[in-house]
């Protein structure tokens, strides 16, 4: 499947897009990199999370709000909520693939199928708003034959409007490739590798206008779509240094805002307003020159340390940094997994992968959150929009009855 020497892009790996084009950048831009958190503010807050900022308890600095718990019986995951309280959810079949997709009313507590596909087809929904939803189907059961699809919520009708570029070689998809689109209104942004040329993968930006069933190239060598600030952004290319870019559409004159340089590992995005909510695998040199910051901040004598070749290779814990436009700002570095940030610019969540209190960010008043009226003992996901600060999390202790938990704090209540 994997071409020799290619670079392959996936959801969580970085890497440099080669492009002839220019954009009007700046000659001097805020970088990006890992040793944003190389910080004298780093401390521990216990031993495996580092904070830079603030932080305290949601009892406290959110006494006035409430946590609604809902329970859904169904073996699901949950993708949104909207203003009424309906949950969009992916339904898994006895064999764990999500082949459907549909609405729950949490106050009603009413399921209702919108996409049931053939065995073997799986979905995954990737954007909504209030009028669509835009969805990929995977025609092959390992998403190497995928298509992208809108379901009009209004009319009830599907389209199927893109079939993503396969290997004329291998008739799949030259590599798996889930950034997801962006939905602004009727629009539709997203990426797609269209081929590949001196061992460097074509990746081409696309937008899909739903109302007027029109599909066109806005971007080579462009990818990983976003909003920063209502405007289409993407990574590219920055031609003179070989670096790549966040660029802003800025009314058709792109206009690159801040270079990345990233060491290969994990690397996601969440854009909101003109917060850019990023999480970033930290290798283990770099975690040593951190972990020796905070414990001089902590009033401890830094520990020597030494490894081996492989262990200096690896990724050994997760960094939650925001860009605002002109820095990039350091929230902490867990050694627990963290990923998939989400981001309506006034606060910032994560999905964990070990048992603990779910956190959050407030932007504003530069401050964590350990939400402590929720259990420690079970493993949070994290959904934000600009109404609902969500925390899901999976109830599989009895493999016959499984269904998912939602916790939901209602950010303007009014």
């Amino acid at each position: 499947m994997k071409k020799n020497n290619a670079f392959f892009i996936l959801i969580c790996l970085f890497f440099l897009l080669i492009s002839g084009c220019t954009y009007n950048g700046k000659d001097s831009l805020p970088i990006i990199s890992s040793e944003d958190f190389f910080s004298d503010d780093a401390a521990f807050l216990k031993d495996k999370i580092i904070m830079y900022q603030d932080h305290g308890l949601f009892s406290d600095y959110f006494k006035d709000y409430k946590i609604e718990e809902y329970l859904i019986e169904y073996d699901a995951s949950c993708i949104y909520v909207d203003a009424n309280k309906n949950a969009y959810l992916q339904i898994s079949s006895s064999n764990n693939i999500n082949n459907e997709f549909g609405i729950y009313s949490l106050t009603e507590k009413v399921y209702t199928p919108l996409v049931t596909l053939d065995q073997g087809h799986q979905v995954a929904i990737k954007a909504v708003n209030d009028n669509f939803i835009i969805w990929e189907e995977d025609k092959s059961s390992n998403w190497y034959k995928t298509s992208l699809h809108v379901y009009n919520l209004k009319t009830k009708k599907d389209t199927e409007f893109y079939v993503h570029t396969v290997d004329p070689e291998t008739d799949m998809v030259y590599e798996w490739n889930f950034n997801k689109p962006v939905l602004k209104d009727d629009i539709v942004y997203f990426d797609d590798i269209v081929g590949i040329k001196d061992d460097i993968y074509q990746i081409n930006l696309f937008q899909y206008n739903i109302t007027e069933d029109k599909l066109e190239k806005i971007k080579t060598q462009a990818q990983y779509p976003m909003l920063y600030n209502d405007e289409i952004a993407w990574l590219g290319y920055r031609k003179k240094d070989n670096g790549t870019t966040i660029v802003v559409n800025n009314n058709g004159k792109p206009l690159e805002i801040a270079q990345i340089k990233s060491n290969g590992g994990l690397f996601q995005m969440s854009s909101s307003k003109d917060i850019i909510a990023i999480i970033e695998g930290i290798n283990i040199p770099d975690y040593d020159i951190i972990t020796s910051l905070a414990e001089k901040t902590n009033n401890e004598n830094p520990k020597e340390k030494s490894y081996s070749e492989k262990e200096t290779l690896s990724q050994i814990a997760y960094g939650v940094k925001i860009f605002d436009g002109k820095t990039a700002e350091p929230v902490m570095v867990s050694k627990d997994p963290v990923d998939t940030p989400d981001n309506n610019g006034k606060y910032i969540g994560w999905r964990q992968f070990t048992k603990d209190y779910p956190r959050f960010y407030d932007v504003e008043n530069k401050r964590i959150i350990t939400v402590d009226k929720l259990s420690p003992e079970k493993v949070y996901g994290c959904l934000i929009n600009q109404k609902y600060l969500i925390f899901d999390t999976y109830n599989n202790s009895d493999p016959l009855n499984k269904s998912i938990s939602l916790y939901i704090i209602d950010l303007d209540p009014s």
